[in-house]
């Protein structure tokens, strides 16, 4: 788990001044510099899998032999689709997230996300709780409910302690040409989920109306792909 500290040194996969990719016995780490390096949140889920998910299922990734120019890509495979997450350094300074799926043979896309663990400093949401701030971009009553694209109002999803601040926001200029489905934004807390780390993530995803405010997910429904054909994420 990311609380969990380890006397190894982290093997620096690629990075800048501001943020860097290290990989650990946990997983793949994004760390910030301040005085030092800390961790600031984990590609995928808490154990270090999943850092995507393909139609409601975890795909583990695995680092491709090399590296891109100041990145890194990661590679799986699941039934009939292949899945690829590159991983690099924007001019911001930001780190630029890309993930595709490409389909092997027909086959069908209900849903395709990128996750991330907040786990500052390596804590559990227990030991600096409550969140200085957060943001969503809609709100949410069931669990089932979520943060969908027909409202993108200032799209993103924010999280900070006093000291160590995230944020996810979809590329919108990429997703003018790349919108095969609808998208959705994602955040959950410790509270009620099972976990004891903030879980948050962006990707494809069918959804409805559900009264005034409300999304409510669609998972069983989604878009039908031909062999070779790609859905991409950013």
């Amino acid at each position: 788990m990311p609380s969990e500290k380890s006397d190894k040194k982290p093997e620096v996969l690629c990075g800048n001044d501001l943020l860097r990719l290290v990989k650990e016995e946990k997983g793949i780490i994004i760390q910030a510099k301040g005085a030092k390096w800390r961790d600031v949140a984990l590609l995928g889920g808490p154990d270090g899998s999943g850092e995507v998910t393909l139609n409601a299922c975890p795909v583990p990734l695995k680092i491709k032999t090399g590296e891109t120019s100041g990145g890194i890509e990661l590679h799986g495979m699941a039934r009939d689709l292949s899945v690829s997450q590159a991983i690099t350094f924007g001019e911001s300074g930001w780190l630029e997230v890309e993930t595709a799926v490409s389909a092997r043979k027909k086959t069908f896309l209900k849903s395709l996300f990128s996750n991330f663990t907040f786990a500052p400093d390596g804590k559990a949401y227990d030991e600096y709780r409550p969140l200085k701030y957060q943001w969503i971009p809609n709100i949410r009553k069931r669990k089932h409910h979520v943060l969908a694209d027909q409202v993108f109002r200032s799209p993103a999803v924010i999280l900070c302690t006093d000291v160590i601040s995230a944020a996810l926001v979809p590329d919108l200029d990429f997703l003018k040409l790349h919108r095969p489905m609808e998208t959705c934004l994602d955040l959950r807390l410790a509270d009620g989920d099972g976990g004891k780390y903030p879980l948050f993530g962006f990707g494809f995803g069918k959804y409805r109306v559900d009264g005034h405010l409300y999304f409510a997910a669609r998972p069983d429904a989604g878009i039908p792909l031909r062999a070779g054909e790609e859905a991409r994420l950013k």
